[in-house]
């Protein structure tokens, strides 16, 4: 815009602020669909697979909300053929934890990665002013490793 206000001064017949509004429309398009969140989610878990990161911080990526959803669980499910783990026994309802391991191991951030899928996918709710393209992509993601259920059966028991 600054350089279009310099050249507005040199042809008066420019149409500034038609093409300052068309600029603006089209900054505010990218930034609407630009998807930051999922970007940075996809970057952090990608290098931590490719082995160029030495640790993944869960609770950055449960804070960029449903756009990370599908990397977490993706990081899920690598950590479960990394390591012989078995997700369903960590998600099931009846999973309590006997002892804790120590807060580096890979066990601890898998078993915290589990948590924190768990705790999102029962506190969603589904209702159509809510709907978004990041959520029906969490909510795929989240009903691939079966936790789209644990969601149902805790809406069913809150009604």
């Amino acid at each position: 815009i600054f350089v279009l206000a310099t050249i507005k001064q040199f042809s008066t017949k420019l149409p500034l602020i038609l093409i300052s509004s068309c600029v603006a429309v089209v900054m505010f398009a990218f930034l609407a669909f630009a998807q930051t969140d999922k970007l940075i989610a996809e970057y952090n878990v990608d290098r931590y697979i490719d082995g160029t990161l030495d640790n993944v911080d869960i609770d950055m990526l449960k804070d960029l909300g449903d756009a990370s959803i599908p990397s977490m669980v993706r990081l899920l499910e690598y950590w479960s053929e990394e390591y012989g783990y078995d997700y369903t026994i960590y998600l099931s309802d009846e999973y309590r934890a006997n002892y804790s391991p120590s807060y580096e191991t890979e066990l601890y951030k898998y078993q915290s990665l589990c948590r924190v899928l768990k705790n999102i996918s029962a506190r969603r709710k589904h209702t159509f002013w809510n709907y978004t393209l990041p959520r029906d992509e969490a909510d795929k993601a989240l009903s691939k490793i079966g936790l789209t259920a644990i969601a149902k059966k805790a809406e069913g028991n809150a009604q």
